[in-house]
């Protein structure tokens, strides 16, 4: 059985461990969540470096503590109630991105508008079709994002993971599988790095193509608003969007939870949204869809606590 966090634990953690990242007690998750819900993380760590990562799942395994890891919260729903364990982002420590040849190697915590803008400049081309998709790459990779125009897995070379036993490992694309929004990576491994294969493009072209793609988003979705990107996933043959709004969910509400007026697949967050609206509002949908058009909708994110 778990146990709780104590505070002497958490100065252990800090002190003894000589964690280099910061460490943070209690901390409220709504301010981290792109959605702006959820309660707060037990313990909230931003790891500096393999080391840190090392020492917190060690401390972890000897409390018998979970460990739950995120890019910068904008495919996750945290409950209301918050997150038992360690919370550990990688926005802070694993962020670098460089180049090499005609790849880009990218820690698993920059920002997947930063990696585009990147590869813009070095006139590399194989991910602007992504532009406008919030997150992390590791996590783009973890849920193998995309739009209609293709996916993250179509660009990716080999992955660096910290596995469940805490060695480190390299996979090369060959020995990885993707799906629709899902990826079959080694059960409790991290992303620590990521390594993809594109190719020259010049950057008026790129810039270009980016402008059409986003004047293209900013229209079809509610681009500024707090959400957790596209709640469902597309079933097969369909649109999750359309299948909503056919139900006559667009623009529903619960508290202040709202299908977006814009594209029905989004939540939106209107300003005092509880994780329990967003719940409630997901499962309306689900039912509604399923009595009328017989359709089983799977959500895209991740629900937390």
């Amino acid at each position: 059985m778990c146990s709780a966090i104590s505070k002497s634990a958490i100065r252990q953690f800090q002190h003894e461990l000589k964690i280099r990242g910061r460490a943070l007690f209690d901390e409220p998750l709504a301010g981290f969540s792109s959605i702006g819900v959820g309660g707060s993380a037990q313990m909230l760590l931003f790891p500096q470096d393999i080391d840190d990562l090392v020492r917190t799942n060690e401390f972890a395994s000897r409390y018998n503590i979970p460990i739950f890891v995120v890019g910068c919260g904008s495919n996750i729903l945290v409950r209301d109630e918050g997150v038992y364990g360690i919370v550990v982002c990688l926005k802070e420590g694993f962020n670098s991105i460089a180049r090499k040849g005609d790849c880009l190697v990218v820690q698993a915590g920059a920002r997947l508008s930063m990696v585009i803008r990147f590869a813009v400049e070095e006139e590399l081309a194989g991910l602007e079709t992504l532009v406008g998709i919030p997150g992390t790459m590791g996590g783009a990779v973890f849920m193998n994002a995309g739009t209609n125009e293709g996916n993250i897995a179509q660009v990716l070379e080999e992955l660096k993971l910290l596995g469940a036993g805490l060695q480190l490992r390299r996979l090369q694309k060959d020995q990885l599988q993707f799906g629709y929004r899902q990826s079959n990576l080694p059960a409790g491994s991290i992303i620590l790095e990521v390594k993809l294969k594109l190719k020259y493009q010049p950057k008026k072209e790129l810039k270009d193509k980016i402008n059409k793609l986003l004047s293209r988003r900013k229209e079809t979705q509610p681009v500024g608003q707090k959400s957790a990107g596209c709640i469902f996933k597309n079933p097969p043959g369909e649109f999750a969007g359309k299948l909503i709004e056919a139900v006559g969910l667009k623009g529903y509400c619960v508290g202040d939870a709202q299908v977006s007026t814009r594209h029905a697949n989004f939540i939106v967050n209107n300003g005092q949204a509880t994780a329990k609206n967003v719940l409630e509002l997901i499962e309306l949908i689900k039912q509604l869809v399923w009595e009328v058009r017989g359709i089983k909708l799977v959500q895209e994110g991740i629900v937390v606590g």
